[in-house]
């Protein structure tokens, strides 16, 4: 068996894995069978930096002076007689002239112990458009070509180093906003999830043995006793299945973001209440009502989630057509949201915006947190009326002077991940497709289970228990279509 694995590329595949832009350094990576003569062809060793590759006694280079025994000899192979992840120091060329491009670092790794388990060298060379095009450049005029979307994590799940679901933490955790989503995605990395899984899977991959069995040999069980145990077993594994459920709730808004939309009228100051929160000035304060006229945006990380917080325009009635069309749009973004932030003037009586505010959230079904702003100056006569009014007990803050805001970030935490508690060790769901898969599992088991409960024959119990196995396979990428695969890896960047 090659040591590449025996689902190993014929094609050896390059491109740049840092982003591109000034920077310090630039990394290309490739990986495949002809990454080793390759790099033999482009890179030199020099004596300077870290020395020449360990192991390997080179004749001194000169820059401008060209390969020892040409740049086209293939007796040269300073990256081949390389050991296996070690670092040399020394020159990169254009190939055919033996101009040198950048002085770089170049990393040689033997699979099975690569990303991709193929053959894989890293060039670091200086940070900066041209350069790194110029070394992918010489590198594709070597035969290699360029890598697609994700295909060095498509190759390392095709490899079976990664399964379906670590290899989709990978992008998970390229884009993860806050420490707390890049912790769950470095969980299902490490293969958490994967472990959860298969923990599922062997109790049922038993029981259908164990019913095969039953099925074959009929003489040596009963079937009453068989149903009874294939029914514990079943509760067992749709009751896990039904935990990792629970947790979708918190690990989309870790992987997607909370939409937050504060909402009031003109003037109680949703704005400051905004800028408060986002630690920054992103909306417009003023004395005059009426200054918000469209939809402020602004993405930040409150205890570790990430939130979009929208301010909107105050809700009330307007001859000005310009407020209007600010007015219709917050309409539109509380419709989008996932919890509102209801605020009301501590310092004004409630008016007839407000008890239209009240109403229109109370027919929604979104979460609402009611704020009663400007505690500093409130007075006890309109706290009253507000209590009143309201549905529940506000929180009561000062946006101008922070008091009180400590305590709306625990609620609006609490409720966006549902009073869980977090656990560096808590496994938390966060990718959609694992949750219908899951999903599906959960349905199939719940129906084997009122199978076994109605007596009904083996086989019938033996079928749903092995639809749910499949369905949970499918979050590994066990029989993982085509077109499955390349929806997944096309959405990751270049270079990963």
């Amino acid at each position: 068996m090659d040591a590449c694995g025996p689902e190993a590329s014929q094609d050896t595949i390059a491109a740049i894995a840092t982003a591109v832009g000034d920077a310090g350094i630039a990394i290309i990576r490739m990986s495949g069978p002809d990454a080793f003569s390759v790099a033999d062809m482009l890179f030199v060793p020099g004596r300077g930096g870290a020395g020449a590759p360990h192991g390997l006694s080179s004749p001194a280079y000169v820059p401008g002076a060209g390969v020892p025994n040409g740049p086209e000899s293939t007796s040269y192979h300073a990256v081949t007689s390389m050991a296996s992840h070690t670092v040399a120091y020394g020159h990169l060329l254009d190939g055919p002239s033996g101009r040198v491009i950048d002085e770089v670092l170049l990393l040689k790794m033997v699979p099975p112990r690569t990303y991709t388990r193929e053959p894989v060298v890293e060039i670091h060379c200086h940070g900066g458009r041209v350069v790194a095009q110029s070394v992918l450049r010489a590198v594709f005029g070597q035969g290699v070509r360029p890598a697609g979307p994700g295909e060095f994590t498509r190759r390392a799940f095709l490899n079976g180093r990664l399964d379906l679901a670590e290899a989709e933490a990978v992008m998970d955790l390229i884009r993860s906003q806050t420490d707390r989503g890049a912790r769950a995605a470095v969980a299902q990395l490490e293969g958490r999830l994967s472990e959860s899984i298969r923990a599922m899977r062997e109790p049922l991959l038993d029981l259908l043995g164990r019913i095969a069995v039953n099925l074959d040999y009929p003489e040596y069980d009963a079937e009453e006793t068989t149903l009874l145990q294939a029914l514990q077993i079943l509760a067992d594994v749709r009751a896990q299945a039904r935990r990792l459920l629970d947790t979708y709730a918190e690990g989309r808004i870790l992987k997607e973001g909370l939409n937050l939309v504060i909402a009031g009228r003109p003037n109680a100051g949703k704005s400051s209440l905004m800028n408060r929160l986002a630690g920054q000035e992103r909306s417009i304060v003023t004395d005059i009502p009426g200054t918000t006229r469209d939809v402020v945006e602004t993405h930040v990380s409150l205890r570790g989630l990430p939130v979009r917080l929208m301010d909107t325009a105050g809700l009330r009635e307007t001859e000005d057509a310009v407020e209007r069309i600010g007015v219709a749009r917050t309409m539109n973004a509380l419709a989008q949201a996932e919890l509102v932030t209801a605020v009301f003037d501590g310092a004004e009586p409630p008016s007839d915006e407000d008890g239209q505010l009240v109403r229109l959230l109370s027919e929604s079904r979104v979460p609402v947190l009611y704020v009663v702003n400007k505690a500093d100056v409130a007075h006890p006569e309109v706290e009253a009326a507000l209590a009143r009014l309201l549905p529940e007990k506000p929180l009561s803050v000062s946006a101008r002077t922070g008091d009180g805001m400590e305590a709306l970030v625990d609620r609006i935490a609490a409720v966006a991940v549902g009073n869980r508690q977090e656990s560096e060790s808590a496994l938390v769901l966060t990718n959609e497709r694992h949750r219908m898969q899951v999903a599906e599992a959960e349905a199939r088991l719940a129906e084997a289970e009122m199978a076994c409960r109605d007596g009904m024959t083996h086989d019938v119990v033996a079928f749903l228990a092995r639809e749910a196995w499949v369905s949970l396979g499918a979050v590994l990428g066990e029989g993982a279509t085509d077109e499955l695969i390349d929806s997944i890896f096309s959405r990751f960047c270049l270079g990963k």
